[in-house]
């Protein structure tokens, strides 16, 4: 009898598919204002530090995508998770077990990595430094794990949490802004007595990202003549060929162990990412926060 392991539930994944997109760089009006251009470097602003943010976050929480129930902190089991699961339940969100895996998923949340990364590449950018607030991280602060989310399976249980934070910066009338930014982490345990099934969940799922990150990655090429990035950027996550040829590469994955359910495939982007279609890729990789598989785009530089 075959084991459906369904992109949405006990082996839900987050990975990363960088997408590449082409499109006419619109030409430079020589009459545009500081206004315009300051607003653009504020989206530039928000958008690096999101990457870093939901890069660093995800690639923490990948060793955790599939656990065995002996994985878990000392003082958590399976089984007393799963006889509290009515502290996880909307409109309750407390209670001893609750804290117990929220203190847990908060303890894996690398603020060092993230503040370092948003060191070297943001603060160490010139450009930025009127648009920072103070000294130190823009992520005033900090980052947060928010409430937990528990979905108890015949095999395994799927603890999901999301992680945010907020960015400071100063708009061109020198007030402070604040944006907030989120991404959401999955961890799928399985009881001890999985092992196999495990096993198996941790094979598709490296399969899963040679075939989106190795083999994917690059081979699409979006093209509109329409000058307007940021308008073919959003074009992208509704176009229906790409899409189904996406859909098309991931049932090769299916085995007669594994029957994957790829019909929550959705695509991200982020609007500002795309910056010129003449220039040459240099990447960092974006896996983004959701409870179904996310495909998401490589940045140009």
């Amino acid at each position: 009898m075959k084991k459906l392991l369904s992109i949405l539930g006990a082996t839900t994944m987050v990975v990363s598919a960088p997408l590449s997109v082409v499109a006419c760089k619109k030409k430079v009006n020589p009459n545009i204002d500081d206004e315009f251009d300051y607003d653009k470097l504020m989206r530039d602003f928000i958008d690096n530090i999101t990457i870093i943010f939901n890069t660093e976050i995800q690639n923490q929480f990948s060793d955790y995508n599939f656990i065995s129930e002996e994985e878990l902190p000392d003082d958590l089991s399976y089984l007393e998770i799963v006889e509290n699961q009515d502290q996880f339940e909307k409109g309750n969100k407390s209670g001893i077990v609750y804290d117990k895996v929220l203190n847990w998923v908060s303890s894996l949340i690398p603020f060092d990595k993230v503040n370092s990364s948003i060191e070297e590449e943001i603060l160490s950018n010139i450009n930025y430094k009127p648009i920072l607030v103070g000294n130190g991280s823009p992520l005033k602060g900090g980052i947060v794990a928010e409430e937990i989310d528990l979905e108890v399976q015949k095999d395994a249980m799927t603890i999901s949490s999301k992680i945010s934070s907020s960015i400071s910066l100063k708009g061109k009338n020198e007030e402070i802004i604040t944006e907030p930014i989120s991404t959401t982490v999955i961890i799928n345990v399985f009881e001890d007595n999985k092992e196999e099934l495990l096993e198996k969940a941790k094979e598709f799922e490296n399969n899963y990202k040679k075939l989106i990150n190795d083999e994917s990655a690059n081979y699409f090429r979006f093209s509109s003549d329409s000058g307007n990035l940021e308008k073919t950027a959003l074009e992208i996550p509704n176009n229906q060929v790409l899409i189904n040829d996406l859909k098309s590469q991931i049932q090769t994955l299916n085995t007669d162990e594994i029957l994957i359910n790829e019909k929550n495939l959705e695509l991200k982007v982020v609007n500002n990412s795309i910056i010129n279609a003449a220039g040459s890729s240099k990447t960092r990789t974006s896996p983004y926060d959701a409870r179904n598989t996310k495909l998401v785009r490589q940045k140009f530089v």
